[in-house]
């Protein structure tokens, strides 16, 4: 799926210089503390940097907890991970370490994935002489080639739109990377027939999100009362497996017992990523709100029902033309929440989603079911 971007370059490299460096960047990092769904929706600026500089050597350092989403993908050369909570609980022995571990493979260039002025001072640090990153309200006076980060639009534009601070006109492909293995399927396959999953079936992420450091894992989720009356009523019709990892497996069990249904099926914990990725593929629509699960989802599936509250589908939403995202909240939402991750007034907590109906929602589970392939 292509999609045009609209963004301002702020500060550009000269074009010609970096067509004459091309043969000469041999070693480029990407850099990016977390989250899951932050790194996979980078993942289509990884690929077109792949194509660019087919000859480079591209290195992905990420916090270790997202890391797993990279597992497998042919454009990256090599994985290192990071205790990304080092710069959130300013442990300086850790970083100072991070730093040499870096300096020590003398890379070339580096795309600075986060915002904050710190990443950009950390490369800075790291003795790498391209650092191209995102210019926020001024954080981005570290890198030597930056684009302005403000105006609403998607995440992954923006990602693969820092090729046009170095001067190169990027395809805006932006399918999501996340590499399913045939041992992977071979799962979902036996994990589908162990279950009984035949004809019509649904995922559902009710649980997921709160990865992202500081954030309260409820705030993005719709409501667990409305999760449940929907799947009480898709289960009456189709099959409906419960997604999510192992933070979840406890409230999809309870919710199985509360439903008593034997066509709803709780996979959360007993999962990798990659083979959550794989049930995610077989499902004929997949039910979830913003976050880390939501772009798995993204990456193997087009047929998404997408519920947002105090993020707007502007900037994160499934792309797939096929998928509908539902957010009613335009009224409430507090744009600094996501660009500085700043927590939204807590006398909203309560109002979030809360103007998106179960049938709704429903209504939008057929409309996919139904919708010519």
């Amino acid at each position: 799926m292509k999609k045009d971007v609209k963004n301002i370059k702020e500060r550009m490299i000269d074009a010609e210089e970096i067509n004459l460096k091309k043969q000469k960047i041999r070693k480029i990092l990407f850099f990016k503390i977390g989250a899951l769904g932050d790194v996979l929706m980078t993942t289509p600026l990884v690929r077109e940097v792949r194509k660019i500089f087919p000859k480079a050597k591209l290195t992905y350092y990420v916090g270790k907890y997202a890391a797993p989403v990279l597992e497998g993908n042919k454009n990256v050369d090599r994985i290192e991970t990071f205790d990304q909570d080092m710069f959130f609980k300013k442990n300086p022995f850790k970083v100072v370490a991070l730093r040499s571990r870096i300096i020590k493979e003398h890379f070339d260039m580096a795309f600075v994935l986060d915002k904050h002025w710190i990443f950009g001072y950390f490369m800075k640090l790291c003795n790498i002489p391209v650092r191209i990153g995102f210019n926020r309200n001024g954080e981005g006076k570290y890198h030597t080639a930056s684009i302005i980060y403000h105006q609403p639009q998607h995440e992954i534009l923006y990602y693969i739109s820092l090729l046009e601070a170095l001067g190169i006109k990027p395809e805006y492909n932006t399918q999501l990377d996340l590499f399913v293995s045939k041992k992977d399927m071979a799962f979902a396959e036996k994990f589908f027939k162990d279950n009984k999953l035949r004809g019509t079936v649904v995922g559902v992420l009710v649980g997921g999100g709160g990865d992202n450091p500081g954030e309260s894992g409820t705030i993005r989720r719709w409501s667990t009362h409305n999760y449940i009356e929907l799947i009480h009523k898709l289960s009456k019709n189709y099959k409906v497996v419960l997604l999510g990892g192992p933070r979840d497996k406890e409230l999809n069990e309870n919710i199985i017992k509360f439903i008593k249904n034997k066509n709803v099926v709780n996979s959360a914990g007993r999962t990798a990523v990659h083979q959550s990725a794989a049930l995610m593929k077989k499902c004929n629509v997949i039910v979830c709100h913003d976050s880390g699960p939501m772009h798995m989802a993204v990456a193997v599936n087009k047929k998404i029902v997408s519920l947002f509250g105090p993020t707007t589908p502007i900037r994160k939403a499934p792309l797939h033309k096929e998928s509908i995202a539902i957010w009613h909240d335009q009224d409430i939402y507090e744009e600094g929440y996501e660009l500085y991750g700043r927590l939204p007034d807590h006398s909203k907590k309560n109002k979030w989603m809360r103007g998106i109906a179960v049938n709704e929602v429903l209504n939008a589970v057929k409309t996919l079911l139904h919708a010519k392939k």
